[in-house]
């Protein structure tokens, strides 16, 4: 079986370590693309907070932070930089994700 592209789905949490390095290893032997994606799923996330901001602009930073990060952490494990392509959805995860690959 060849695999041509591989479907990270992150949210940046600590669990992401064991994921990456395996990612990171099928990609390598494949010679693969790694797709790292981040899918805000913003319902309900455009009212106010106390700061003045929406919880959704919150969110998309944080969630534009941990696509940047995934990518680093698969650089590291030895993923060249192109071959690791980072995403920034909005929407249902299920169906955002099999948008992807």
């Amino acid at each position: 079986m060849e695999y041509k592209n591989i479907l990270v789905g992150t949210d940046g949490g600590e669990i992401m370590g064991p994921v990456y390095n395996h990612s990171a290893y099928m990609a390598q032997l494949a010679d693969a693309t790694i797709h790292a994606v981040y899918v805000l799923d913003a319902w309900g996330t455009k009212y106010p907070s106390t700061r003045g901001e929406t919880m959704y602009y919150t969110l998309l930073s944080k969630g534009e932070e941990i696509v940047a990060n995934a990518k680093e952490e698969l650089t590291k494990r030895g993923v060249r930089g192109e071959r690791v392509v980072t995403k920034m959805l909005e929407g249902s995860v299920g169906r955002e994700s099999s948008r992807i690959c």
